[in-house]
């Protein structure tokens, strides 16, 4: 039976097309084979060795990497879904937005991985935000220069700790998301599937040559899956895995990998 480790993408420099040479023709995914070979990069330039029933294996073995990285080989990926925007406000700078059905779609994902997950999944609202410290009034908050009703929600906001917590983890010694764990717990803002997708549309869009061409912006937040045949090459990427891959060419689109364990 095939096993699945889900994992956040998180985007930490903007992809824009000419430069990374990554053409993007739907801002809501990424591609699976794209992924791939962004990992399999990583891979091939690792200097980790580990330990696999007493024996050192290089991570970066090419034989093994070519086995492995194969399209018969052990492991695979998921397409990444969007779950998370990056969106001016008015009122904190910025926050995220998402909507209930990106929500509904990672919880079933995640089910399927073995993750668990909080109850407060099956009760998603829309309109509603995980606190009131970036609303401009009691009933509305302004993204973008647009206004839209809101309110504050103890539900939303647990579902958003739990987000916060996995995506912005804490470190040892230099805990250095803690502002951004803060403000995602707080600021964290769910719009109806309508909505959402049209912010996004029309802030990734570029216009050029008619094309519907996107950018997929800094702080945008993806998940997706890896899967694996066997306990061999789930160990592997496991180990093998770094935290930072880069999505584009010329080091554009350097992305953060953060696992979610069950």
């Amino acid at each position: 039976m095939k096993q699945r480790l889900p994992f956040f993408l998180i985007i930490t420099s903007s992809i824009y097309p000419d430069e990374s040479e990554y053409f993007i023709d739907d801002p809501f995914w990424i591609d699976s084979l794209k992924i791939k070979e962004c990992i399999k990069d990583v891979f091939e330039s690792s200097k980790k060795i580990m330990k696999f029933e007493d024996k050192e294996i290089h991570v970066k073995d090419n034989e093994l990497i070519s086995s492995v990285f194969s399209e018969k080989g052990g492991l695979g990926f998921k397409d990444a879904k969007m779950l998370f925007f990056p969106i001016q406000s008015k009122k904190g700078m910025f926050t995220w937005i998402t909507c209930p059905g990106a929500l509904d779609g990672f919880k079933k994902d995640m089910k399927e991985a073995g993750v668990q997950i909080p109850e407060h999944f099956e009760r998603i609202e829309k309109r509603v935000i995980a606190s009131k410290d970036i609303m401009v009034s009691d009933d509305y908050v302004v993204l973008e220069d647009i206004r839209f009703q809101v309110k504050a929600d103890e539900n939303i906001r647990e579902v958003a700790k739990w987000f916060a917590n996995k995506i912005f983890p804490k470190m040892d010694e230099d805990d250095g998301y803690w502002y951004l764990r803060e403000k995602f717990q707080n600021d964290l803002i769910v719009l109806d599937d309508e909505e959402f997708r049209s912010i996004v549309k029309g802030l990734s869009r570029l216009i050029k040559k008619e094309e519907k061409r996107y950018a997929i912006l800094k702080d945008t937040i993806f998940y997706s899956s890896a899967i694996f045949e066997d306990e061999f090459t789930s160990k592997y990427f496991q180990e093998g895995i770094e935290k930072m891959i880069v999505l584009g060419k010329y080091h554009i689109g350097l992305t953060r990998i953060e696992l979610i364990k069950p």
